[in-house]
């Protein structure tokens, strides 16, 4: 699937379903590739047992592999990313964003290789089709991994939800010599609706396991149990 011809044509986006196998494809899209969303209207139905695994991902404006943001359902449960490769991503690799009611819990992305590239340009939304585009502009490159809860722009319920037993397993990252470790970035809504039981079992750059130390974390509020290994 060849999508990136405008701004927020995405891949696949699954709305509340269950009992989903997707395997052996290759998305290119202008905004997220491959998204398991819970959607107002559709949000009687609760989204389970999803499987994805060997794709070849380039992501030209938003997050590659992606929960939410929108969650819309009273439950996640039983979501599996496996052996699937990131060649391009914008702003995150691997995402969970929880910015509805659902209670998100037992998901896994596992065997996830990611590249980052010297050759990368800035990311630049274009409203205008006289404004040409400015390579100088910042670049930033994307977190390896993002997991929140919140309540915005994407929410369509705006009812907060927690996530709990999100592993991360063996993500490998092949990056050019001097771009530095990319962010892992985790945080909850509130007290009553954290982020917890987080497992990040092997970040792996360029062959070498980091330490939790070398990890470049950013651990917002109501993060709780978590473990890096």
């Amino acid at each position: 699937m060849v999508g990136m011809w405008r701004y927020n044509s995405d891949g696949i986006d699954l709305f509340n379903c269950q009992d989903v196998l997707i395997e052996n494809s290759f998305l290119r899209n202008f905004d997220d590739c491959m998204v398991v969303k819970g959607i107002k209207g559709w949000d009687r139905q609760n989204v389970r047992n999803i499987t994805v695994r060997k794709l070849v991902v380039w992501c030209d404006w938003g997050r590659a592999l992606e929960i939410g943001a929108e969650t819309c359902a009273d439950e996640y449960a039983d979501i599996l990313f496996e052996d699937c490769d990131i060649i391009h991503a914008a702003y995150s690799m691997c995402d969970v964003q929880n910015g509805d009611r659902a209670y998100l819990h037992h998901v896994v992305f596992r065997n996830i290789r990611c590249e980052y590239s010297r050759y990368q340009l800035p990311d630049l939304l274009q409203t205008d089709m006289t404004v040409p585009y400015d390579p100088t502009a910042p670049l930033t490159h994307p977190r390896v991994i993002l997991v929140q809860g919140y309540t915005g722009q994407w929410s369509g319920d705006c009812i907060a939800g927690r996530n709990e037993a999100i592993r991360f397993e063996n993500i490998l990252c092949y990056a050019d010599e001097g771009i530095g470790i990319p962010k892992i970035e985790l945080s909850g809504y509130a007290a009553d609706h954290p982020t917890e039981d987080i497992v990040i079992d092997g970040i792996i750059w360029n062959g070498r396991r980091l330490t939790r130390e070398e990890c470049n974390l950013s651990i917002g509020p109501y993060v709780n149990r978590l473990s890096i290994l």
